[in-house]
């Protein structure tokens, strides 16, 4: 067997066992990966819970992308073939985009949170009153 082709099947058997092992249920669970995600009851715990989601939907992408760029480079960019390096050096536009990029996402995700946080500090008057009578 090649080892490319010896590759390509360790690389979809990890992908399949970490599949696996993220929709596995634990023992006494109700939904596979997010059992830690309780259900929320009030109307603040629904917003941190939207925005703990919004939150990962948002970085999501910048866990991922580093990877598939490292994997990228990994395979095309493999000893061998006789290929000179690189000499490019200091890309500006590129450092510039990498850096406005995530700081235009740390804002579209502070407003959101930032009033989050105030709604927990101030919530709303409760609606219920519970009484207690003690014998």
């Amino acid at each position: 067997m090649k080892v490319r082709s010896r590759n390509v099947l360790v690389t979809a058997a990890l992908v399949m066992l970490a599949a696996g092992a993220a929709f596995a249920a634990g023992p006494g669970a109700d939904s596979p990966i997010t059992n830690w995600m309780t259900q929320p009851v009030t109307s603040i715990a629904q917003k941190v819970r939207s925005n703990a989601i919004f939150i990962t939907l948002m970085v999501l992408p910048y866990f991922l992308l580093p990877q598939a760029i490292l994997f990228y480079c990994i395979f095309k960019f493999r000893e061998g073939g006789g290929r000179k390096p690189a000499t490019f050096h200091e890309n500006l536009k590129l450092e510039v985009f990498w850096t406005v990029i995530p700081a235009l996402t740390l804002v579209v995700l502070a407003y959101p949170s930032y009033h989050l946080l105030k709604l927990i500090e101030n919530p709303p008057p409760a609606d219920e009153r519970i009484g207690i009578v003690g014998h």
